[in-house]
């Protein structure tokens, strides 16, 4: 049960599991490698210990918490970018790249409450708003869960005007998902790898703008700063 997990015993698994494909990996390939792992991982533990799971609403469709600011690690950004450019169609890449670049151009300098006001959909989601990435969507993303999608809706909006309103989720995959994230920081911490966060969207505009930032995360240099390229 969720209740007996032991999260730091997990997350030094998930360290380590990281650390040794990161010092390991010598491609780009072998980074998408271990962030597909450290998220299968989480799944598999998720599936085992998951508690209440039926009462999850959250479901192909919503959407509603696809309006904030989600955070990634570059190798996040990666198999993402990998899965667009492999698994969809020369027209839906396009379309992902163009609703990027638009969607970035109204959030780059916004912050939380102002992404909520502005109520706009992640570039990922399809016509029918389901997640066109589901199968390598961040691990911020996993982590968020509601037992009533209209409670969402009622937070995002009390949101704007600086209220804040619980959301009643499923704790233990909170704790899961944010403990692989922070797991696999730490791991690309310990080698010297670019172990800052960023924001989904920003991450993928640089990645399809500069694909060569792969290789200098691989080099252990800065991806995130706009001086990246000066350097």
């Amino acid at each position: 049960m969720g209740e007996t997990f032991d999260l730091g015993k997990y997350r030094d698994h998930v360290q380590k599991m990281a650390m040794e494909h990161l010092s390991a990996a010598k491609v780009p390939e072998g980074l998408t490698q271990m962030i597909k792992m450290a998220a299968e991982v989480a799944e598999g533990e998720l599936e085992i210990h998951r508690e209440g799971g039926e009462h999850i609403a959250c479901r192909a469709g919503c959407g509603t918490c696809c309006a904030l600011n989600v955070a990634v690690l570059f190798p996040e950004v990666l198999n993402i970018v990998e899965f667009v450019r492999t698994r969809m169609s020369p027209e839906e890449q396009q379309g992902i790249e163009r609703r990027v670049a638009e969607l970035f151009s109204l959030v780059e300098c916004l912050g939380e409450e102002d992404r909520i006001s502005l109520g706009q959909s992640c570039a990922f989601l399809d016509e029918s708003g389901s997640c066109s990435i589901y199968p390598v969507r961040p691990l911020i993303c996993r982590a968020v869960t509601s037992i009533n999608a209209s409670h969402c809706e009622e937070a995002l909006q009390a949101a704007t005007t600086g209220v804040d309103r619980p959301i009643f989720m499923n704790m233990f995959q909170k704790s899961l998902m944010e403990g692989t994230f922070i797991a696999v920081a730490e791991g690309l911490t310990q080698l010297g790898f670019d172990d800052r966060s960023g924001q989904l969207t920003a991450g993928v505009r640089r990645l399809l703008d500069m694909p060569e930032l792969a290789e200098r995360f691989l080099e252990r240099k800065n991806v995130w700063s706009e001086q990246t390229m000066e350097e």
